[in-house]
């Protein structure tokens, strides 16, 4: 039967999709302890007075702060798809056994779907928000030769 609907095969995607997410969610874990490092590169090249240094690993912490982000957002979201779909079986055989004027009460599992991935974009905005104008003082504190302000903005 090639059209037939399987449980058991949306229970081996959402398994991969789980196992898809925990590891997003190390690889987000293992590049935020990688940040530690880059900021000592920035405190040692601010003592030297190498600007293009400092610039440098400047950047790669923006960087490496993004990509934790952006694992941590797609590892949101594939969790909630994978609620979604653990939910959906019971929603089909619930489905079957609904008259069709009780059916129109089920789309609220839909908002709830929406509502977390709309949570995760916004945790994920609010981050962003938070990394660019710390990016922008110390990309302005460096054009202006002040290292102190480097270092307050750099940690």
């Amino acid at each position: 039967m090639e059209g037939s609907f399987s449980f058991e095969k949306v229970e081996s995607k959402t398994d991969d999709l789980k196992s898809v997410s925990a590891s997003l969610r190390s690889m987000a874990d293992e590049r935020e302890k990688e940040i530690e490092p880059e900021k000592l590169k920035v405190k040692n090249a601010m003592e030297k007075g190498n600007e293009k240094q400092i610039r440098i690993h400047v950047k790669n912490m923006v960087r490496m702060r993004h990509e934790v982000v952006n694992y941590r957002q797609i590892s949101n979201r594939l969790d909630s798809v994978v609620d979604y779909f653990d939910k959906e079986p019971e929603k089909s055989k619930a489905s079957i056994e609904l008259e069709p004027s009780q059916k129109t009460a089920l789309p609220e599992e839909d908002k709830e779907v929406k509502k977390a991935d709309e949570a995760s974009r916004t945790m994920a905005d609010e981050r962003e928000k938070e990394i660019e104008p710390e990016k922008l003082k110390v990309m302005n504190a460096m054009e202006k030769g002040n290292a102190k302000q480097i270092r307050v903005h750099a940690s």
